[in-house]
């Protein structure tokens, strides 16, 4: 399915030189997962995660390539993403692209910048560490960078970040732009106590029951996530009760990530 892909991605439009050679690999990696899935799902294919390839992200190859595209269709969402790839394969049909031009392309088409976030993926070795802890209903965010030594270094990512709280149908999503941010979860929390029939201040415990926040949704964006422990806890506790999906739930993909 791989080589099939090089149809469209490495023969119909072709990198311009050697250091655009992600843009085939990766897509036809991308591509041969997403089509094995639809076409035999019971076959259970996973497109290729985040987390399995971390360890290994010092060049963009086949499967990181695939890990960052999959991160960026999940944020864009697959209307947004899969309209302006179209338009890309059209306007360079039987000829040479580079990385910009498929990004020039996606962001003319899908509002967002895509440029400027994708340069800090594609340009820059190593991935990012976000540790997270929670106050009040002000969840912090502080990002570092963690390479295969272990030692922390100065990358700075444009971060797309996916969230939910207590359940997938309460998310949120937004680009984590620097090296701190809050964010203010009023309105998921506010929406959780309502879905419940439950209220923070009257029903405290039985609140905390049902409240888990669950960082990188599907494990689809390329960074490991740091909870702080009670954030820890209460998603180990989500997980013992089964709340997350396949994906989210299997240890090897989230333990790591409460370190």
């Amino acid at each position: 399915m791989h080589e099939v892909a090089h149809k469209w991605f490495g023969n119909l439009v072709t990198m311009e030189w050697w250091t655009h050679l992600w843009l085939k690999e990766g897509f036809a990696t991308w591509v041969s997962y997403m089509a094995t899935d639809n076409l035999f799902p019971e076959w259970k294919v996973e497109v290729i995660h985040a987390r399995a390839v971390l360890e290994i992200f010092d060049a963009i190859s086949h499967e990181n390539g695939s890990a960052v595209i999959q991160m960026l269709q999940s944020y864009l969402g697959d209307a947004i993403f899969q309209k302006p790839l179209s338009s890309y394969m059209k306007r360079y049909a039987w000829k040479n692209a580079k990385t910009e031009d498929l990004w020039s392309v996606l962001t003319e088409e899908s509002s967002v910048e895509v440029t400027n976030l994708m340069d800090t993926w594609t340009k820059q070795k190593g991935y990012p560490l976000l540790s997270v802890n929670l106050n009040g209903h002000i969840l912090k965010f502080e990002q570092s960078q963690f390479v295969l030594s272990g030692l922390a270094g100065e990358g700075l990512w444009i971060v797309p970040i996916t969230l939910c709280l207590g359940s997938y149908e309460r998310q949120k999503k937004f680009l984590l732009k620097a090296r701190c941010a809050e964010i203010d979860m009023s309105d998921l929390f506010n929406s959780s106590s309502n879905s419940l029939g439950l209220s923070e201040e009257n029903d405290l415990e039985k609140f905390k029951e049902h409240f888990w926040i669950k960082i990188n949704i599907y494990q689809s964006g390329f960074y490991w996530v740091k909870y702080d422990d009670k954030l820890a806890a209460q998603l180990i506790k989500a997980i013992e009760s089964n709340y997350l999906s396949a994906t989210d739930n299997f240890g090897g993909r989230i333990l790591p990530s409460l370190m």
